[in-house]
Formats: C-alpha cells, sequence, structure tokens
C-alpha cells in the first residue's frame, strides 16, 4: 500500500511547474532492492523514475517536462521493480489533474505580442520582420495591423477558453444574436 507523503500527486499541478512527492511502499522498501518508476498517461504521456531515501521513493520531475504538458486528467501508475529480479510490481495508481498555463507562449500568443510591440513602437527585430503569410509585420499598415491583433485576440482567447474548459472550468461568455424579424 503507498503513503503518500506529498500531497502533489493528489491536488495536482499547473503546466510548467514541478512536480515532486515522496512515496513508501510497506511491501517494497526501497532498502530491499527495488527501484520505482511512474508512468504518467493523459492528453499527453510522460515519465518519471525515483531515487531512493532510505525506504522510500522521491519522485521529481522538472518545471521543464510539466511546461509541454496538455491541460487534462492524467492517470499515473507506480511501478516498483526488485533489482535482482527484474520482476515488475503495480505499487501505486491514482489521477492527477494538470491545470493550464496562462503563461505559456503559444505561437498564437507570440504573434499578439509581436503585433502590439510594433503598433507600440517597441518591437524587437524578430518581432518587426514575423511574417503573416508573405508580408513582414514593419511592412504592414496600421490598418492591417489592428484587423490581425484582433484576429491573434480572438485565438489566444480561444486557447484559454479550450483549456479552461478542458479542466472544467465554467465559461463565463454567453454568445448572443438578434436579427430583424421584418
Amino acid at each position: 500500500m503507498s503513503t503518500l507523503l506529498a500531497s502533489q500527486l493528489t491536488t495536482g499541478l499547473t503546466a510548467g511547474e514541478s512536480l515532486a512527492a515522496t512515496v513508501a511502499f510497506d511491501d517494497y522498501p526501497a532498502s530491499s532492492g527495488y527501484t520505482c518508476r511512474y508512468e504518467f498517461a493523459g492528453p499527453s504521456t510522460f515519465y518519471a523514475t525515483t531515487t531512493v531515501s532510505t525506504d522510500s521513493y522521491v519522485l521529481a520531475v522538472h518545471y521543464d517536462v510539466t511546461a509541454e504538458l496538455a491541460p487534462g486528467l492524467y492517470s499515473y501508475v507506480g511501478y516498483v521493480t526488485l533489482t535482482a529480479t527484474d520482476i515488475r510490481y503495480k505499487a501505486d495508481s491514482g489521477t492527477i489533474r494538470v491545470k493550464f498555463n496562462p503563461a505559456r507562449k503559444t505561437r498564437a500568443r507570440v504573434i499578439l505580442d509581436a503585433v502590439e510591440a510594433l503598433m507600440e513602437g517597441r518591437a524587437s527585430d524578430d518581432q518587426r520582420t514575423t511574417k503573416l503569410g508573405e508580408i513582414e509585420l514593419q511592412f504592414m499598415t496600421p490598418g492591417d495591423l489592428m484587423k490581425w491583433r484582433n484576429y491573434w485576440r480572438q485565438e489566444v482567447s480561444a486557447e484559454i477558453s479550450a483549456a479552461q474548459q478542458g479542466e472544467g472550468a465554467a465559461l463565463n461568455t454567453i454568445r448572443t444574436r438578434f436579427t430583424n424579424p421584418v
């Protein structure tokens, strides 16, 4: 049976945060020659090996690994392997929710930042030479830049909404359409 010494596996994490937990299994003590590995499956998959600390296992997943995770519910399974016999046992299982990281720079966010920086006169060389179609931002008219800014704002908003829906969050947007019956 698993003794969860850190609650992060049950409380979840935001993409881009480190995942850390210490686990101990009464039937599979680390001091008896077992190794432990966790496998996570959900919208994407990843693995985590552990280090031994007396009779427990220390699980650590670096933030660079979690930064690319899609938000959603992940199932995990912890396996222990007896080194001497190479026999693997399932020791732990459960779920963890990965939440959307609003600071994550998606393609839409990078382009929106470039368009807004150019409009405000603070664009870097890389931002000025960003291409939308065949035209670099620096050669667009102010009217074109405003149209692109509105387009990419909608894209970023749609990404955030989709990620929040994946996390089970309620949407706050109500869309209506009025037509003239005459």
